[in-house]
């Protein structure tokens, strides 16, 4: 089960480009607006004005509604997600991701009461929510590792060594320490303007420093682009390493 909701979290994403772009609030409202649902805001802990109120007595839920953060009401005629307004801007993604993973995963009645989901439903919609949001982090630490690549080539490529990086510079081939080290692409003066990254041949995965004990005993290294490297995986040591450095946290 636990696949198909990777399944369906996954292709949710890309319909909605969201490895493309900050998850936000205003976003994942646009997206419930654009499946005919009505986003309802309302307070927990004050006065909700006359209309709000109306609807939570239609939808029967006057009281429901004081000991949740949000929850979907359809039938065919109608269709709310009921939010909170009481919550940061984290916890409102999470909890309109998991009402999205309901709507998504078809978890909903339409018998016009709101629809108890259950224990299993409630865990794939939980699960749904966490997919999306650990993928969309991901995606964005790659392009924060795109902005940081400046800083790390220079750091770190060849040993940092000021002779190597002006040999690199110049010089499409370079042997340090018995290694071919292939610099692809630019290799003008001006080629460290840009980040670089590190792959070999039958590697499936890009790396961020050339020293990763994964390639160091690689015979040929490529050092290039992002791009030039055709791989759409960063190193798993690599990338702990970098949000250990950068982040402060392991993943």
């Amino acid at each position: 089960m636990q696949k198909k909701t990777k399944k369906s979290a996954a292709a949710f994403i890309e319909k909605y480009g969201l490895n493309k772009e900050t998850l936000t609030v205003s976003r994942l409202r646009e997206i419930i607006e654009s499946l005919d649902f009505i986003v309802v805001d309302y307070r927990s802990n004050v006065k909700n004005d006359s209309d709000v109120t109306a609807l939570l007595e239609k939808t029967k839920a006057i009281e429901f509604y004081l000991y949740t953060k949000s929850f979907v009401y359809c039938t065919p005629k109608d269709k709310y997600v009921f939010l909170c307004m009481d919550m940061s801007a984290d916890d409102t993604i999470d909890v309109l991701l998991h009402e999205l993973g309901h709507i998504c995963l078809d978890h909903l009645g339409k018998d016009g009461i709101i629809h108890n989901t259950g224990v299993q439903k409630e865990r794939e919609a939980f699960f749904f929510s966490q997919y999306i949001q650990q993928r969309c982090r991901k995606s964005k630490r790659i392009q924060q590792i795109k902005l940081a690549g400046i800083v790390l080539a220079a750091l770190v490529l060849f040993g940092a060594s000021a002779w190597a990086i002006y040999n690199t510079v110049f010089r499409k081939t370079l042997v340090e320490n018995g290694q071919t080290i292939i610099l692809v692409g630019d290799t003008g003066a001006h080629a460290f303007l840009h980040p670089h990254y590190y792959w070999t041949d039958g590697g499936k995965v890009f790396h961020l420093w050339i020293d990763c004990q994964h390639i160091t005993h690689s015979s040929t290294i490529y050092a290039g682009t992002l791009e030039e490297s055709g791989k759409e995986n960063c190193c798993k040591t690599c990338y702990k390493k970098f949000c250990q450095q950068f982040f402060g946290e392991s993943e």
